[in-house]
């Protein structure tokens, strides 16, 4: 009966009355189930309110919750809104309250508390025989200004290694559905062989797009255009390696990606 309940809640008959009527037939030993449905009125959404977004500019309340004003009221939506807000994790708390103005119309009351505004600091450390002591520092800042920016700092080092990356994300380009995303780089790589020893240069950067097709699907486009040089490092000889030439050369490549996520984040 629930799972019917939710069904008819789906299509927003939000006050369907369901009644099952039990007939015995002891001599054939069956029963007969009979399920009077009063469906009642078709539930659409009203106003849209959001209350507790001291920080977070009402557009990601926008562009992140399924229903929108005027919309039949499908509790799957209503869910799937509540989900997406809730993994942005921009909000430690994510309420959805239903008002009833009247048995067509129900107005929506978004409630939550933002969560503390500060960027996040990552340290790490590491040892191999090959690579040695490295060390990673990452610093991001979400949620910049309130409307869902993302920047991000990520340094790698050791003694057999040297990375820079620098990102940022926009997940309402221009105030569209379009996912912006962006990097630069510069991963240096240094190798010691038992012939000699080169190190790898690779400075470049991607930009990529993406966009929602389909409830929980997004499909995005990237493009990455990098130099690669190889060159010796001072002190030591270059490997005699006939496939390794010292030199730059440019690489690039396009990738199509499809994504589809229904996870909920963790406490």
């Amino acid at each position: 009966m629930d799972l019917l309940r939710d069904k008819y809640g789906d299509k927003g008959y939000i006050h369907a009355h369901l009644e099952p009527d039990l007939e015995f037939d002891r001599q054939a030993g069956e029963v007969k189930i009979l399920l009077q449905i009063e469906e009642g009125s078709l539930a659409k959404v009203g106003k849209i309110k959001i209350e507790g977004n001291t920080f977070t500019k009402e557009r990601v309340f926008k562009h992140t919750f399924v229903l929108k004003e005027g919309d039949i009221l499908n509790a799957h939506k209503l869910r799937e809104g509540w989900r997406r807000l809730y993994n942005l994790g921009f909000f430690e708390t994510v309420e959805i309250e239903p008002l009833f103005t009247s048995s067509s119309t129900v107005d929506l009351l978004v409630k939550v508390k933002e969560a503390e505004q500060r960027g996040q600091i990552l340290f790490g450390a590491g040892y191999s025989s090959v690579s040695g002591l490295e060390g990673h520092i990452q610093l991001s800042k979400d949620n910049l200004g309130g409307v869902g920016k993302k920047i991000n700092l990520d340094w790698k080092f050791g003694k057999r290694r040297s990375d820079y990356d620098i990102g940022y994300t926009d997940r309402w380009w221009r105030d569209s559905p379009l996912r912006l995303e962006c990097d630069l780089y510069n991963l240096l790589r240094k190798y010691y062989e038992a012939e000699g020893a080169y190190q790898k240069e690779r400075v470049g950067g991607r930009i990529g797009l993406g966009w929602p097709i389909w409830k929980n699907m997004t499909t995005s486009i990237r493009l990455r255009n990098e130099e690669v040089t190889i060159s010796h490092i001072e002190g030591e000889p270059f490997p005699k390696d006939p496939e390794l030439e010292a030199g730059s050369k440019i690489e690039r490549s396009l990738e199509l990606m499809l994504d589809r996520n229904t996870r909920v984040r963790d406490e």
